[in-house]
């Protein structure tokens, strides 16, 4: 019997991309770079937000955009996105009743984020 389940926050428990993409659309403006969509965003998510910032501003997965436009767009990201995490950030559908379910089962439930 299982006794314990952990999930991941971001993208297993919550969709948190439109949060993400409206954080580094509001980077690349600063920046008077163009903004990136939502399925761009998706897909450039990933190995942190530094990369992510690399692949915003390069608009692909071409990443060689120097360190300082990508620090500079990061620290655009993280000011806006402190303030906005969860303006649009939502469970994901059905995960409020999985976690009902394993509860009531008694299945022990925990996050481990790096949020």
């Amino acid at each position: 019997m299982i006794k314990l389940a952990v999930f991941d926050l971001d993208g297993t428990l919550l969709d948190t991309v439109p949060d993400l993409t409206a954080a580094m659309n509001f980077a690349l403006r600063q920046m008077n770079k163009p903004e990136i969509t939502i399925d761009q965003a998706r897909a450039f998510i990933g190995n942190g937000i530094k990369m992510f910032a690399k692949r915003a501003i390069s608009g692909s997965y071409e990443t060689d955009t120097g360190d300082n436009l990508a620090d500079e767009a990061v620290s655009y990201f993280k000011s806006y996105y402190s303030k906005h995490l969860t303006d649009h950030t939502t469970p994901y559908d059905g995960i409020a009743e999985l976690i009902s379910k394993l509860r009531k089962s008694g299945v022990k439930t925990a996050v481990f984020s790096n949020k």
